[in-house]
């Protein structure tokens, strides 16, 4: 796979459910190869990648005796899936000149890439694309919008904010299509995030 320059996406929460077992990483990271962290689909994996992140810091722990730190876990969701996809010119990091496509969360300071694979989605306080504030606390958003602009967003631990206006769309006209959709296909939207 070095030898290529081929990389490997991890999804070890599907793996498992699927196939009793994941990839090898031990040798994965012994040789070399750039390994990003991704869930594989809802259906047997994480139904967000802040879980999948928590499944594979876990696995970490329990299986590779913490051969990870918490920073590279992190860079396995961020930098290293960007510098595969041949987007880190853009983004993938905290840099000037790269879109400011970042999170915000409520979490430990003092230890921040702990702080992430921490986070739920209740701890998301803000997520920007490209600068522009588009999803978090009602609160934090009503700063950079009005309120015909944003859209309440119940989640089971939390309530959030969606900046429909900027982002032209409807949560629940979205939801209301694809329920359409595939109802014409004969199968239904399961719940977008477990209860």
């Amino acid at each position: 796979m070095v030898r290529t320059g081929t990389a490997l996406v991890w999804s070890p929460r599907s793996n498992l459910a699927l196939y009793g077992q994941t990839t090898n990483l031990n040798a994965a990271l012994d040789a070399g190869v750039d390994i990003a962290l991704a869930p594989d689909w809802a259906v047997t994996g994480s139904s967000n990648l802040l879980d999948e992140l928590k499944f594979a810091a876990r696995w970490n722990r329990e299986h590779l005796g913490n051969r990870l730190t918490d920073r590279q876990l992190v860079d396995m969701v961020t930098a290293t899936p960007a510098r595969i996809a041949g987007v880190d010119d853009e983004v993938g990091a905290i840099s000037v000149g790269l879109r400011a496509d970042l999170l915000v969360i409520d979490g430990d300071h003092n230890h921040p890439y702990h702080a992430v694979i921490d986070t739920t989605p209740a701890d998301v306080q803000l997520v920007f694309s490209d600068g522009v504030p588009l999803y978090g606390d009602r609160t934090l958003m009503a700063h950079f919008w009005a309120r015909a602009d944003l859209e309440k967003i119940d989640l089971p631990e939390a309530s959030k904010t969606l900046a429909t206006r900027a982002a032209a769309i409807s949560v629940a006209d979205l939801k209301m299509r694809l329920q359409l959709a595939l109802k014409a296909e004969g199968v239904s939207l399961a719940p977008l995030i477990d209860p």
